[in-house]
């Protein structure tokens, strides 16, 4: 995974890219591991936002990040982002997902604001959703430059893929791929 990602990102400009998953199940514990090598092989430090909506699949959590705030307070209260970041790797700074969670819609031009200001400061930012998450991959998938699905081997039908990966196509997402988990 890591030496694809690193393939797949052009070099020498910033890149945003979004991981989300066919169903519910998430891809945090895959995640973990490959983001921080992804960052050290680049020599870059990554942003990560986690837009799960937290809870014990999500990357804050498979990270044991500790917040009392985050990406919530940030898209719906407009408070500044700064104060929220964490570092739970090397090369990595996170901004986590509330401990609270996330309303069920977030504005698109809070999304968006927080993606530019972020690509203006980090050489690759990586957003991670589902599709139960207050964050819509449908609404973030034209934002990002890349989107990657997640399959889960025993869980996601054939059909499940096909209808997320319609549903990201039609929204305008460049789906570059699809991860496999539960190997």
């Amino acid at each position: 995974l890591c030496r694809h990602l690193h393939a797949a990102i052009p070099q020498g400009r910033p890149t945003s890219l979004m991981f989300t998953t066919a169903d519910n199940r998430g891809m945090a514990a895959e995640l973990a591991v490959a983001l921080p090598l992804l960052a050290q092989r680049m020599q870059q430090r990554l942003l990560v936002i986690d837009a799960t909506g937290g809870g014990p699949g999500s990357l804050t959590a498979a990270w044991q990040v500790k917040c009392q705030g985050g990406l919530t307070d940030v898209l719906v209260w407009n408070k500044r982002w700064g104060s929220h970041l964490r570092s739970p790797a090397k090369s990595i700074t996170l901004l986590p997902a509330a401990s609270y969670g996330l309303p069920r819609r977030i504005p698109a031009d809070s999304l968006r604001r927080l993606l530019n200001e972020a690509g203006a400061l980090y050489r690759v930012v990586v957003v991670v959703t589902n599709p139960r998450s207050g964050v819509d991959p449908q609404l973030l998938a034209p934002m990002v430059d890349y989107v990657y699905l997640g399959l889960h081997l025993r869980t996601t039908s054939p059909r499940q893929a096909l209808k997320a990966i319609n549903r990201l196509q039609r929204a305008q997402g460049k789906v570059q791929g699809c991860i496999l988990t539960g190997c």
